[in-house]
């Protein structure tokens, strides 16, 4: 997994321990809400283009902070299929086994109100207790899939894990398409072929440097290139390869 094929969305928290952080892969569209880009420790973000878009709503609540309800209804009004998951140190008996506290309580009346459930129950997320305290929450429609709680990675959290049947249509996907700086590859492989002419020299194992010469022109490839991703791409086939394909389906009435 390479950070560069991912679109990478932070907000500062209230406190030194928290903020949010939301990583989208560059495939999918996405685009953040303005709206609420100046609210500390949320993120909202728009996923897809087509009118059944996605909202995503990642949030953050420290433990002595009230839940932002009031946002969570400014999100929802703007779009009822949101997703809200976060950090939001909320217990309650319907989902957490330990006791319930008071952010607890009022964000299970918000649930009710609102048609919308925990998708991970019952199952520790907080390495230091019992407590579900990281949540994922949907409305009942998209109340489906399936969620496991991994190892812990270093934090004092356990990382959620949820396979949701929910998909960005394919026509709005982008498609990923390599891109190399052919002249500045040339320029360089050129700048260092003396170097090499001498080692070829100096080098007893012949097939040693065939192979340290390969891996050296792999790596001088792989540094020169990047991915972008665009909505449609042109196959980079000669011209007069495009005509003999042409020409043959032509000739098998294709």
């Amino acid at each position: 997994m390479h950070l560069t094929n991912f679109q990478v969305f932070t907000q500062q928290g209230t406190n030194a321990f928290g903020s949010v952080l939301v990583a989208t892969h560059r495939s999918i569209p996405v685009q953040r809400v303005t709206t609420f880009q100046n609210d500390y420790n949320l993120i909202v973000l728009d996923i897809g283009n087509s009118p059944n878009q996605i909202q995503l709503a990642a949030c953050y609540s420290p433990p002595n902070e009230n839940l932002p309800l009031h946002r969570f209804n400014d999100i929802l009004s703007r779009n009822s299929n949101t997703i809200f998951l976060g950090d939001l140190n909320a217990k309650h008996d319907s989902w957490c086994i330990t006791p319930s506290n008071t952010k607890g309580r009022r964000l299970f009346e918000w649930l009710n109100q609102n048609d919308f459930q925990v998708i991970n129950k019952f199952i520790p997320t907080s390495t230091r207790s019992k407590s579900t305290i990281d949540l994922i929450l949907t409305p009942l429609d998209m109340f489906s899939g399936s969620f496991s709680v991994l190892p812990s990675i270093g934090s004092d959290h356990y990382p959620v894990h949820w396979t949701s049947p929910l998909t960005v249509p394919s026509k709005e996907r982008l498609l990923p398409i390599k891109r190399t700086l052919w002249t500045l590859y040339e320029l360089f492989i050129t700048f260092t072929s003396s170097y090499w002419d001498n080692l070829s020299t100096t080098m007893v194992d012949k097939i040693d440097f065939f192979c340290l010469y390969e891996r050296f022109l792999s790596l001088s490839s792989s540094r020169l290139t990047y991915v972008c991703y665009c909505k449609s791409y042109i196959p980079s086939i000669p011209a007069p390869i495009i005509d003999l394909i042409k020409h043959k389906r032509h000739y098998l009435h294709l």
